[in-house]
């Protein structure tokens, strides 16, 4: 596995469990190309607040990538 593609996995990971503290700045640009090859989703809440969720593709990758060792 990549670097790129362990990358990958975290953040579809963190996407998975909602875990939306463990995000850096850092991980703007990954985050784009995921959203940009349609792995993920953007939604914005009531309360204004930038909500990441795995498309059926994201998710088929993220099982991908599980999948390697």
């Amino acid at each position: 596995m990549t670097e790129d593609q362990a990358n990958y996995k975290r953040l579809l990971t963190l996407i998975e469990g909602a875990q939306w503290q463990a995000f850096t700045s850092e991980d703007g640009f990954a985050l784009r190309a995921l959203l940009l090859v349609g792995y993920i989703v953007t939604t914005v809440t009531g309360d204004g607040r930038t909500r990441l969720a795995l498309t059926v593709k994201g998710t088929h990758y993220l099982n991908a990538l599980r999948s390697e060792p």
